[in-house]
């Protein structure tokens, strides 16, 4: 899933709105989608999964997955793959279970979920985002999409 929103885009939005146009109430939430995914950049929280999408080959990125918990002190670390998607999963000092799912888009694209703990917290959200910026680090800072 790719997020495409051109600075055009919202100030044609925004003149629209401006200019009088008239709000359904499909149109107010299409709205408002389109201000939460301008808002969150390049991050997907959804079902305590943190979400991004990363331009590199899914080898790249899978050897960054499996060297990041390993990097983060995690212990128990196992994983799994195939050549479209893959699976490490690890303990953090806290007992609290970590898993990085990769899915391969195309050649050039991996979109990463990172999951730390069981139920959606403040706390695991931001664990997630540690993981994915250690993960980042050891593809050797390869722009994220």
């Amino acid at each position: 899933m790719r997020y495409h929103i051109t600075m055009k885009r919202i100030a044609a939005l925004v003149v629209w709105i401006a200019g009088g146009g008239s709000l359904t109430g499909c149109i107010v939430v299409a709205a408002a989608a389109l201000a939460a995914v301008v808002a969150i950049g390049t991050y997907k929280y959804v079902n305590n999964e943190l979400h991004r999408e990363y331009e590199v080959g899914y080898e790249r990125a899978w050897d960054a997955a499996i060297r990041t918990p390993q990097d983060m002190q995690f212990h128990g670390i196992s994983h799994s793959r195939d050549y479209q998607r893959g699976t490490v999963r690890a303990y953090r000092a806290d007992e609290r279970p970590v898993v990085i799912i990769l899915e391969k888009l195309d050649e050039r694209h991996v979109l990463i979920k990172v999951r730390v703990g069981t139920f959606e917290s403040e706390d695991n959200r931001q664990a997630a985002q540690a993981v994915h910026e250690k993960l980042y680090d050891n593809m050797g800072g390869k722009p994220p999409k």
